[in-house]
């Protein structure tokens, strides 16, 4: 096992917010390398993203990432997974047209000086641009992304971070308890692709506080 993170990004994040995410976990030198594929990229070029994944220290997702790094990560491999944001059950509908509305109404009301509105505008561009590119490498997969439970049964041990203004998920119903940890984080369902300096910083040093799920 080598001393790598592979990122896996959500639906719509596009290259510019993956390489902001990469470039923010090459700034904290926590591993020796960072390897970081779009949610698009995971099914053009599946063979390269499960080659990475094989054989990484770990994986960090954001939102719909960690359905690709469940598909590929084993129980005994030992790679440590981190879901930022991930998904709970929703309706597709639900969730591409209400939900949808409702964070991007969040993500702009949000914006309180020059530094936010930069970011918010950075990420509206990023998304537009990878829907445009690449929409059925990202629709292909929403009903699974609409079904997907992080707090379901799977055999591999995860962190999960929450976003405590996720306007696209929200807070998820009471379940069985799952083989993961959470970490409890300020800001909406998208902020580690808005601010993800601060986002990991924020959750990297709340790791030791993680409580059960």
């Amino acid at each position: 096992m080598t001393d790598r993170l592979v990122y896996i990004g959500g639906f719509l994040g596009g290259g510019s917010a993956r390489d902001r995410v990469a470039n923010a976990l090459s700034d904290r030198r926590d591993y020796a390398d960072i390897e970081a594929f779009t949610f698009s990229e995971t099914y053009r070029d599946a063979e390269s993203v499960a080659r990475a994944v094989k054989d990484a220290k770990a994986v960090l997702t954001h939102s719909a990432g960690v359905l690709v790094a469940a598909g590929l990560l084993r129980p005994m491999n030992g790679t440590e997974l981190h879901a930022i944001a991930p998904p709970i059950p929703r309706g597709i509908f639900d969730l591409s047209a209400r939900r949808t509305l409702q964070k991007t109404l969040s993500m702009h009301r949000s914006i309180d000086g020059l530094e936010r509105a930069r970011q918010v505008t950075a990420y509206s561009l990023d998304a537009a641009k990878e829907l445009t590119l690449h929409p059925v490498s990202n629709f292909r997969f929403l009903p699974q992304i609409a079904r997907y439970n992080w707090r379901g049964p799977i055999d591999i041990s995860r962190t999960v971070g929450l976003m405590d203004s996720d306007r696209y998920f929200g807070e998820p119903e009471p379940l069985e308890k799952a083989p993961c940890r959470v970490v409890q984080l300020s800001g909406q369902h998208d902020e580690l692709l808005l601010d993800p300096n601060r986002v990991l910083d924020e959750y990297y040093t709340k790791l030791d506080e993680a409580q059960d799920c």
